[in-house]
């Protein structure tokens, strides 16, 4: 299926592995992922790429790495703290598409008004105290 040929390409141009320690030129290779596929609306790729191009891109990979694997949490403090840096707002798919792509076993991609609640709200309160909507 499409998806699973998108999680393939993205897999080979940035593993998790290499995102846990993300360098500069590991985010080069994020903006391809995300630009790689159809799956990211165009209005989302440009800010996606700022936070990359910045100099908290990295930062904004190893939260990345750290939300895949588990630390939601922290994962999602890192990531919202790096894409304000970077001068853009939270959004699903900023926080989604690459833990999905790297562990789509179990992680889902969101994109804008599928949900309903906040990314900024979900980065700045407990999950285990969330309510569903």
């Amino acid at each position: 299926t499409y998806k699973t040929d998108a999680v393939a390409k993205v897999a080979s141009m940035l593993s998790l592995d290499r995102a846990r320690d993300a360098k500069p030129e590991d985010c080069v290779a994020a903006v391809r992922a995300f630009q790689g596929t159809n799956l990211v609306f165009q209005v989302e790729k440009a800010p996606i790429k700022d936070v990359l191009q910045h100099a908290v891109g990295p930062d904004y990979l190893k939260a990345a790495a750290l939300f895949t694997e588990g630390q939601i949490s922290a994962g999602l403090v890192g990531m919202v703290a790096a894409i304000r840096d970077a001068g853009q707002s939270p959004s699903w798919p900023m926080l989604t598409y690459l833990p999905f792509m790297w562990r789509s076993d179990s992680h889902m991609f969101l994109k804008p008004q599928v949900t309903a609640i906040s990314p900024i709200a979900l980065a700045t309160h407990s999950p285990a105290n969330m309510t569903p909507v």
